[in-house]
């Protein structure tokens, strides 16, 4: 299965995101485009793609667009958003799926034969954020998810 084509632009980075939605609440392409385009006043929806809770992945922006997911990281990224990542308490937290993580591992590894170079970081790595609500080097390279 192929997730995202290659982009004719070059892609120096891979920002992996969080809905920031509780675990029981769904998140559809309606809801992306009403907050960020309809609310945010933007012109599409900022990630290039995103990972339901049951493993599905959803295209979003065309990959030849830069993105507005990470403000001043969005030339050469692109954005992968995971639903999820908020708790029952509005904190962080990763709550997110074996199917959602075994599906951003599929995608992250597919985009790196396209881009061998690209790093692969979390949108907290870019700012002052909990966003994903988990430590993506770490899970990149070990598996294991921390906070």
């Amino acid at each position: 299965m192929s997730y995202l084509r290659k982009s004719k632009r070059p892609i120096h980075t891979i920002i992996v995101h969080s809905s920031a939605t509780k675990a029981n609440r769904k998140v559809s392409k309606a809801d992306l485009h009403q907050w960020h385009v309809v609310e945010q006043g933007w012109t599409d929806v900022g990630y290039h793609g995103f990972i339901h809770r049951d493993g599905s992945f959803e295209s979003l922006r065309p990959v030849d667009r830069n993105g507005a997911h990470a403000s001043g990281h969005n030339t050469n990224t692109l954005g992968i958003m995971m639903v999820g990542g908020l708790s029952e308490s509005h904190g962080p937290e990763a709550n997110f799926t074996k199917a959602q993580f075994s599906t951003l591992r599929k995608v992250l590894e597919e985009q790196l034969v396209h881009y061998p170079s690209a790093k692969i970081i979390g949108h907290r790595d870019t700012k002052a954020t909990a966003c994903p609500s988990f430590d993506v080097k770490y899970w990149w390279e070990t598996g294991e998810v921390l906070p």
